[in-house]
């Protein structure tokens, strides 16, 4: 439910506590909420307009979608009346929704959403009780006067269910004197590009720009309803009066921050074309790369298990190298021994035998004078 109403980021940090007094009989949520299904409070305003929302079952099987106010008797200020209503639920998608999912598509132009607008403007005149298509046909003038009550008929608030129908939903301000049309759209797509989500790259950077977007977008439309400077400026004093009569607010922007303002590119919302093949190519380069880098982790490991193998067989060779040394070294100074006492002998056999020639005088030792 929260998914397909669109609130998940909204409720994605927020706990849910169930509480009751009793002896845990009964309904889990007590016997008052017995055929309530859900509570909304809207706070962030002034106290005097504060307000809870709950969706009740109703005997025929239906919802209704009841409005209480904090203070009962709130009464009127600033040329702003606040009259919360009850309605029966209407299910269906809301028109920003419809627009929000155009601008995560790569490569939009603002005029691509024209039929966008031409269809609240078209559900603006019909809640106004204009005749269908008025405000085209009179080219939608800019200060062409619209009912008080149009002032919370914004693209929010307009509901288009699944049999084709569009209906507004939530209306609860009212100006107690006329709206300018010109007035109207600009609050209603400032309003609206305002809560805009992060969107995907548009054709033309240059519409990144709030206030390009706007002219761009009414252009399209038609080029009376493209504000100058001083319709800008008028406006946007015009919406502080009545943020600061609704919520005490004071220091709204002034033209030169309502210019200077931009949506936000997200570079991972979903895309197409171009863009977004990159975007998906540049992902399973990634996943490539932290395949690569994987295989070298392994590749390292093994070549610094073959490098120490490798040295431990260098330090083996080298001492069988330095044994085959001193081995030969032993040999040669054996041989040379063996020759030596070879020629020892050979010598004292020589010696013997000239010995045993000599006469007997001679090797008794005596003399003869």
């Amino acid at each position: 439910m929260l998914v397909d109403n669109g609130l998940l980021v909204d409720m994605a940090n927020s706990f849910l506590v169930v509480a009751h007094a009793g002896d845990g009989e009964g309904p889990v949520y007590g016997e008052g909420n017995v055929d309530r299904s859900a509570y909304h409070y809207s706070v962030d305003r002034l106290p005097s307009y504060c307000k809870e929302t709950t969706f009740e079952r109703r005997p025929d099987g239906s919802t209704l979608v009841a409005r209480r106010r904090a203070a009962p008797q709130a009464a009127e200020t600033g040329g702003y009346r606040f009259q919360p209503l009850d309605e029966a639920y209407y299910a269906g998608e809301s028109s920003i929704r419809l627009l929000y999912r155009g601008l995560r598509r790569d490569g939009w132009r603002a005029a691509d959403f024209r039929d966008w607008l031409v269809a609240w403007l078209d559900a603006l005149g019909e809640a106004a009780g204009l005749s269908p298509g008025e405000l085209a046909r009179l080219g939608y003038p800019p200060d062409y006067p619209l009912p008080g009550y149009c002032l919370d008929l914004l693209p929010q608030n307009l509901m288009h269910g699944a049999d084709g129908t569009a209906r507004f939903i939530d209306h609860e301000w009212a100006s107690t004197s006329d709206i300018p049309l010109g007035f109207l759209v600009f609050r209603s797509l400032t309003e609206t590009l305002a809560s805009c989500p992060p969107v995907a790259r548009p054709h033309d950077e240059s519409e990144l720009v709030v206030a390009a977007f706007l002219r761009a977008l009414t252009r399209a439309v038609s080029p009376s309803l493209v504000p100058d400077e001083a319709q800008l400026g008028n406006w946007l004093r015009r919406e502080e009066d009545f943020q600061r009569a609704a919520s005490g607010r004071v220091g709204g922007r002034d033209l030169a921050e309502f210019e200077a303002a931009r949506l936000v590119v997200a570079p991972f919302a979903e895309v197409e074309g171009a863009a977004g093949v990159a975007v998906y190519a540049a992902r399973g380069v990634r996943r490539d790369l932290e395949w690569l880098r994987e295989v070298h982790a392994r590749l390292e490991d093994e070549h610094s298990k073959v490098a120490q193998w490798a040295h431990a067989l260098d330090a083996e060779l080298e001492g069988i190298k330095t044994g085959d040394t001193v081995f030969r070294r032993v040999e040669e100074l054996h041989v040379r021994k063996g020759a030596k006492r070879k020629r020892c002998a050979s010598r004292w056999t020589s010696s013997a035998g000239d010995r045993r020639r000599l006469p007997a005088a001679a090797t008794s030792g005596s003399r003869r004078w």
